[in-house]
């Protein structure tokens, strides 16, 4: 069962230089193809950009800082000693992840000297 036979309507639009940059440029954003973008868009849904990929590296960060500290709090609330390795390297991707949101906030390229933290 082919697309047309659950889509009959077929549209041909003409657009000029302009309109179709800005179509192809908020596509793009949207990391959609042509078609799905415009049929969003006639169902009154106005996609989401889609994010960069320091997003996703973040995210992953994040996660793993997560993972850490909650094995440092279970390990210290059964009484074990906290491990200092795994606390300082919890410590490193707090510092880096900062780092990866300010760069992606201020659109950045400058060293990271931590002061931000102070």
């Amino acid at each position: 069962m082919g697309e047309s036979t659950t889509r009959p309507h077929e549209i041909h639009l003409r657009l000029n230089e302009e309109e179709y940059q800005a179509l192809e440029t908020n596509r793009k954003k949207c990391n959609l193809p042509q078609q799905t973008y415009l049929r969003k868009l006639c169902c009154g849904i106005r996609p989401n950009e889609f994010p960069p990929v320091a997003y996703f590296e973040i995210l992953k960060l994040l996660g793993e800082i997560n993972c850490n500290l909650t094995h440092l709090a279970l390990r210290t609330k059964s009484g074990e000693a906290i491990n200092a390795e795994m606390f300082w390297k919890s410590r490193d991707l707090i510092e880096v992840a900062v780092h990866e949101l300010l760069m992606q906030f201020y659109g950045k390229q400058e060293e990271f000297d931590g002061e931000h933290l102070q």
